[in-house]
């Protein structure tokens, strides 16, 4: 009698626990837009990589940026790219998913000073941030020549 007393009195305390969080709507695929979202961010990210820390609010905190097979914990993130200078997209591939997605990413850096240019390749994983408000990087690997 003992231990179904016991047992009632956890089943009670376990129903009144507090609910569970609210959870929010991800990007998903029922967003017609989250491929063009997706691509937005890495045209953000590439493009704002030589520039400096900007780029990197585009990057959760606890991301991971491997370039060249080096951790990178802060702006220039992708391969090659070195501060100054600009880069841009030559060619990308996108594939959204239920609350992720990746990419396939060809840049090119160009430096302004020494008409130096750089083509790299990174492969990028994206999670939607909390609260539905679009998507962050949480992992980026990338490599150049």
């Amino acid at each position: 009698m003992r231990s179904a007393r016991m047992a009632l009195l956890a089943l009670t305390l376990a129903a009144c626990g507090s609910p569970a969080p609210a959870t929010s709507a991800a990007p998903s695929l029922a967003d017609p837009d989250a491929e063009q979202h997706v691509s937005a961010i890495l045209e953000a990210a590439v493009t704002g990589d030589p520039k400096g820390p900007a780029a990197d609010s585009l990057y959760s905190p606890a991301s991971t940026v491997v370039a060249n097979g080096e951790l990178r914990l802060s702006t220039p993130r992708l391969a090659g790219v070195q501060p100054g200078g600009s880069a841009a997209i030559t060619t990308s591939e996108v594939t959204v998913r239920e609350g992720f997605a990746w990419a396939m990413v060809e840049y090119r850096w160009f430096s302004t000073e020494t008409n130096q240019v750089r083509v790299g390749r990174a492969t990028v994983v994206l999670s939607p941030r909390r609260g539905g408000q679009g998507w962050w990087i949480m992992h980026a690997h990338s490599s150049s020549r």
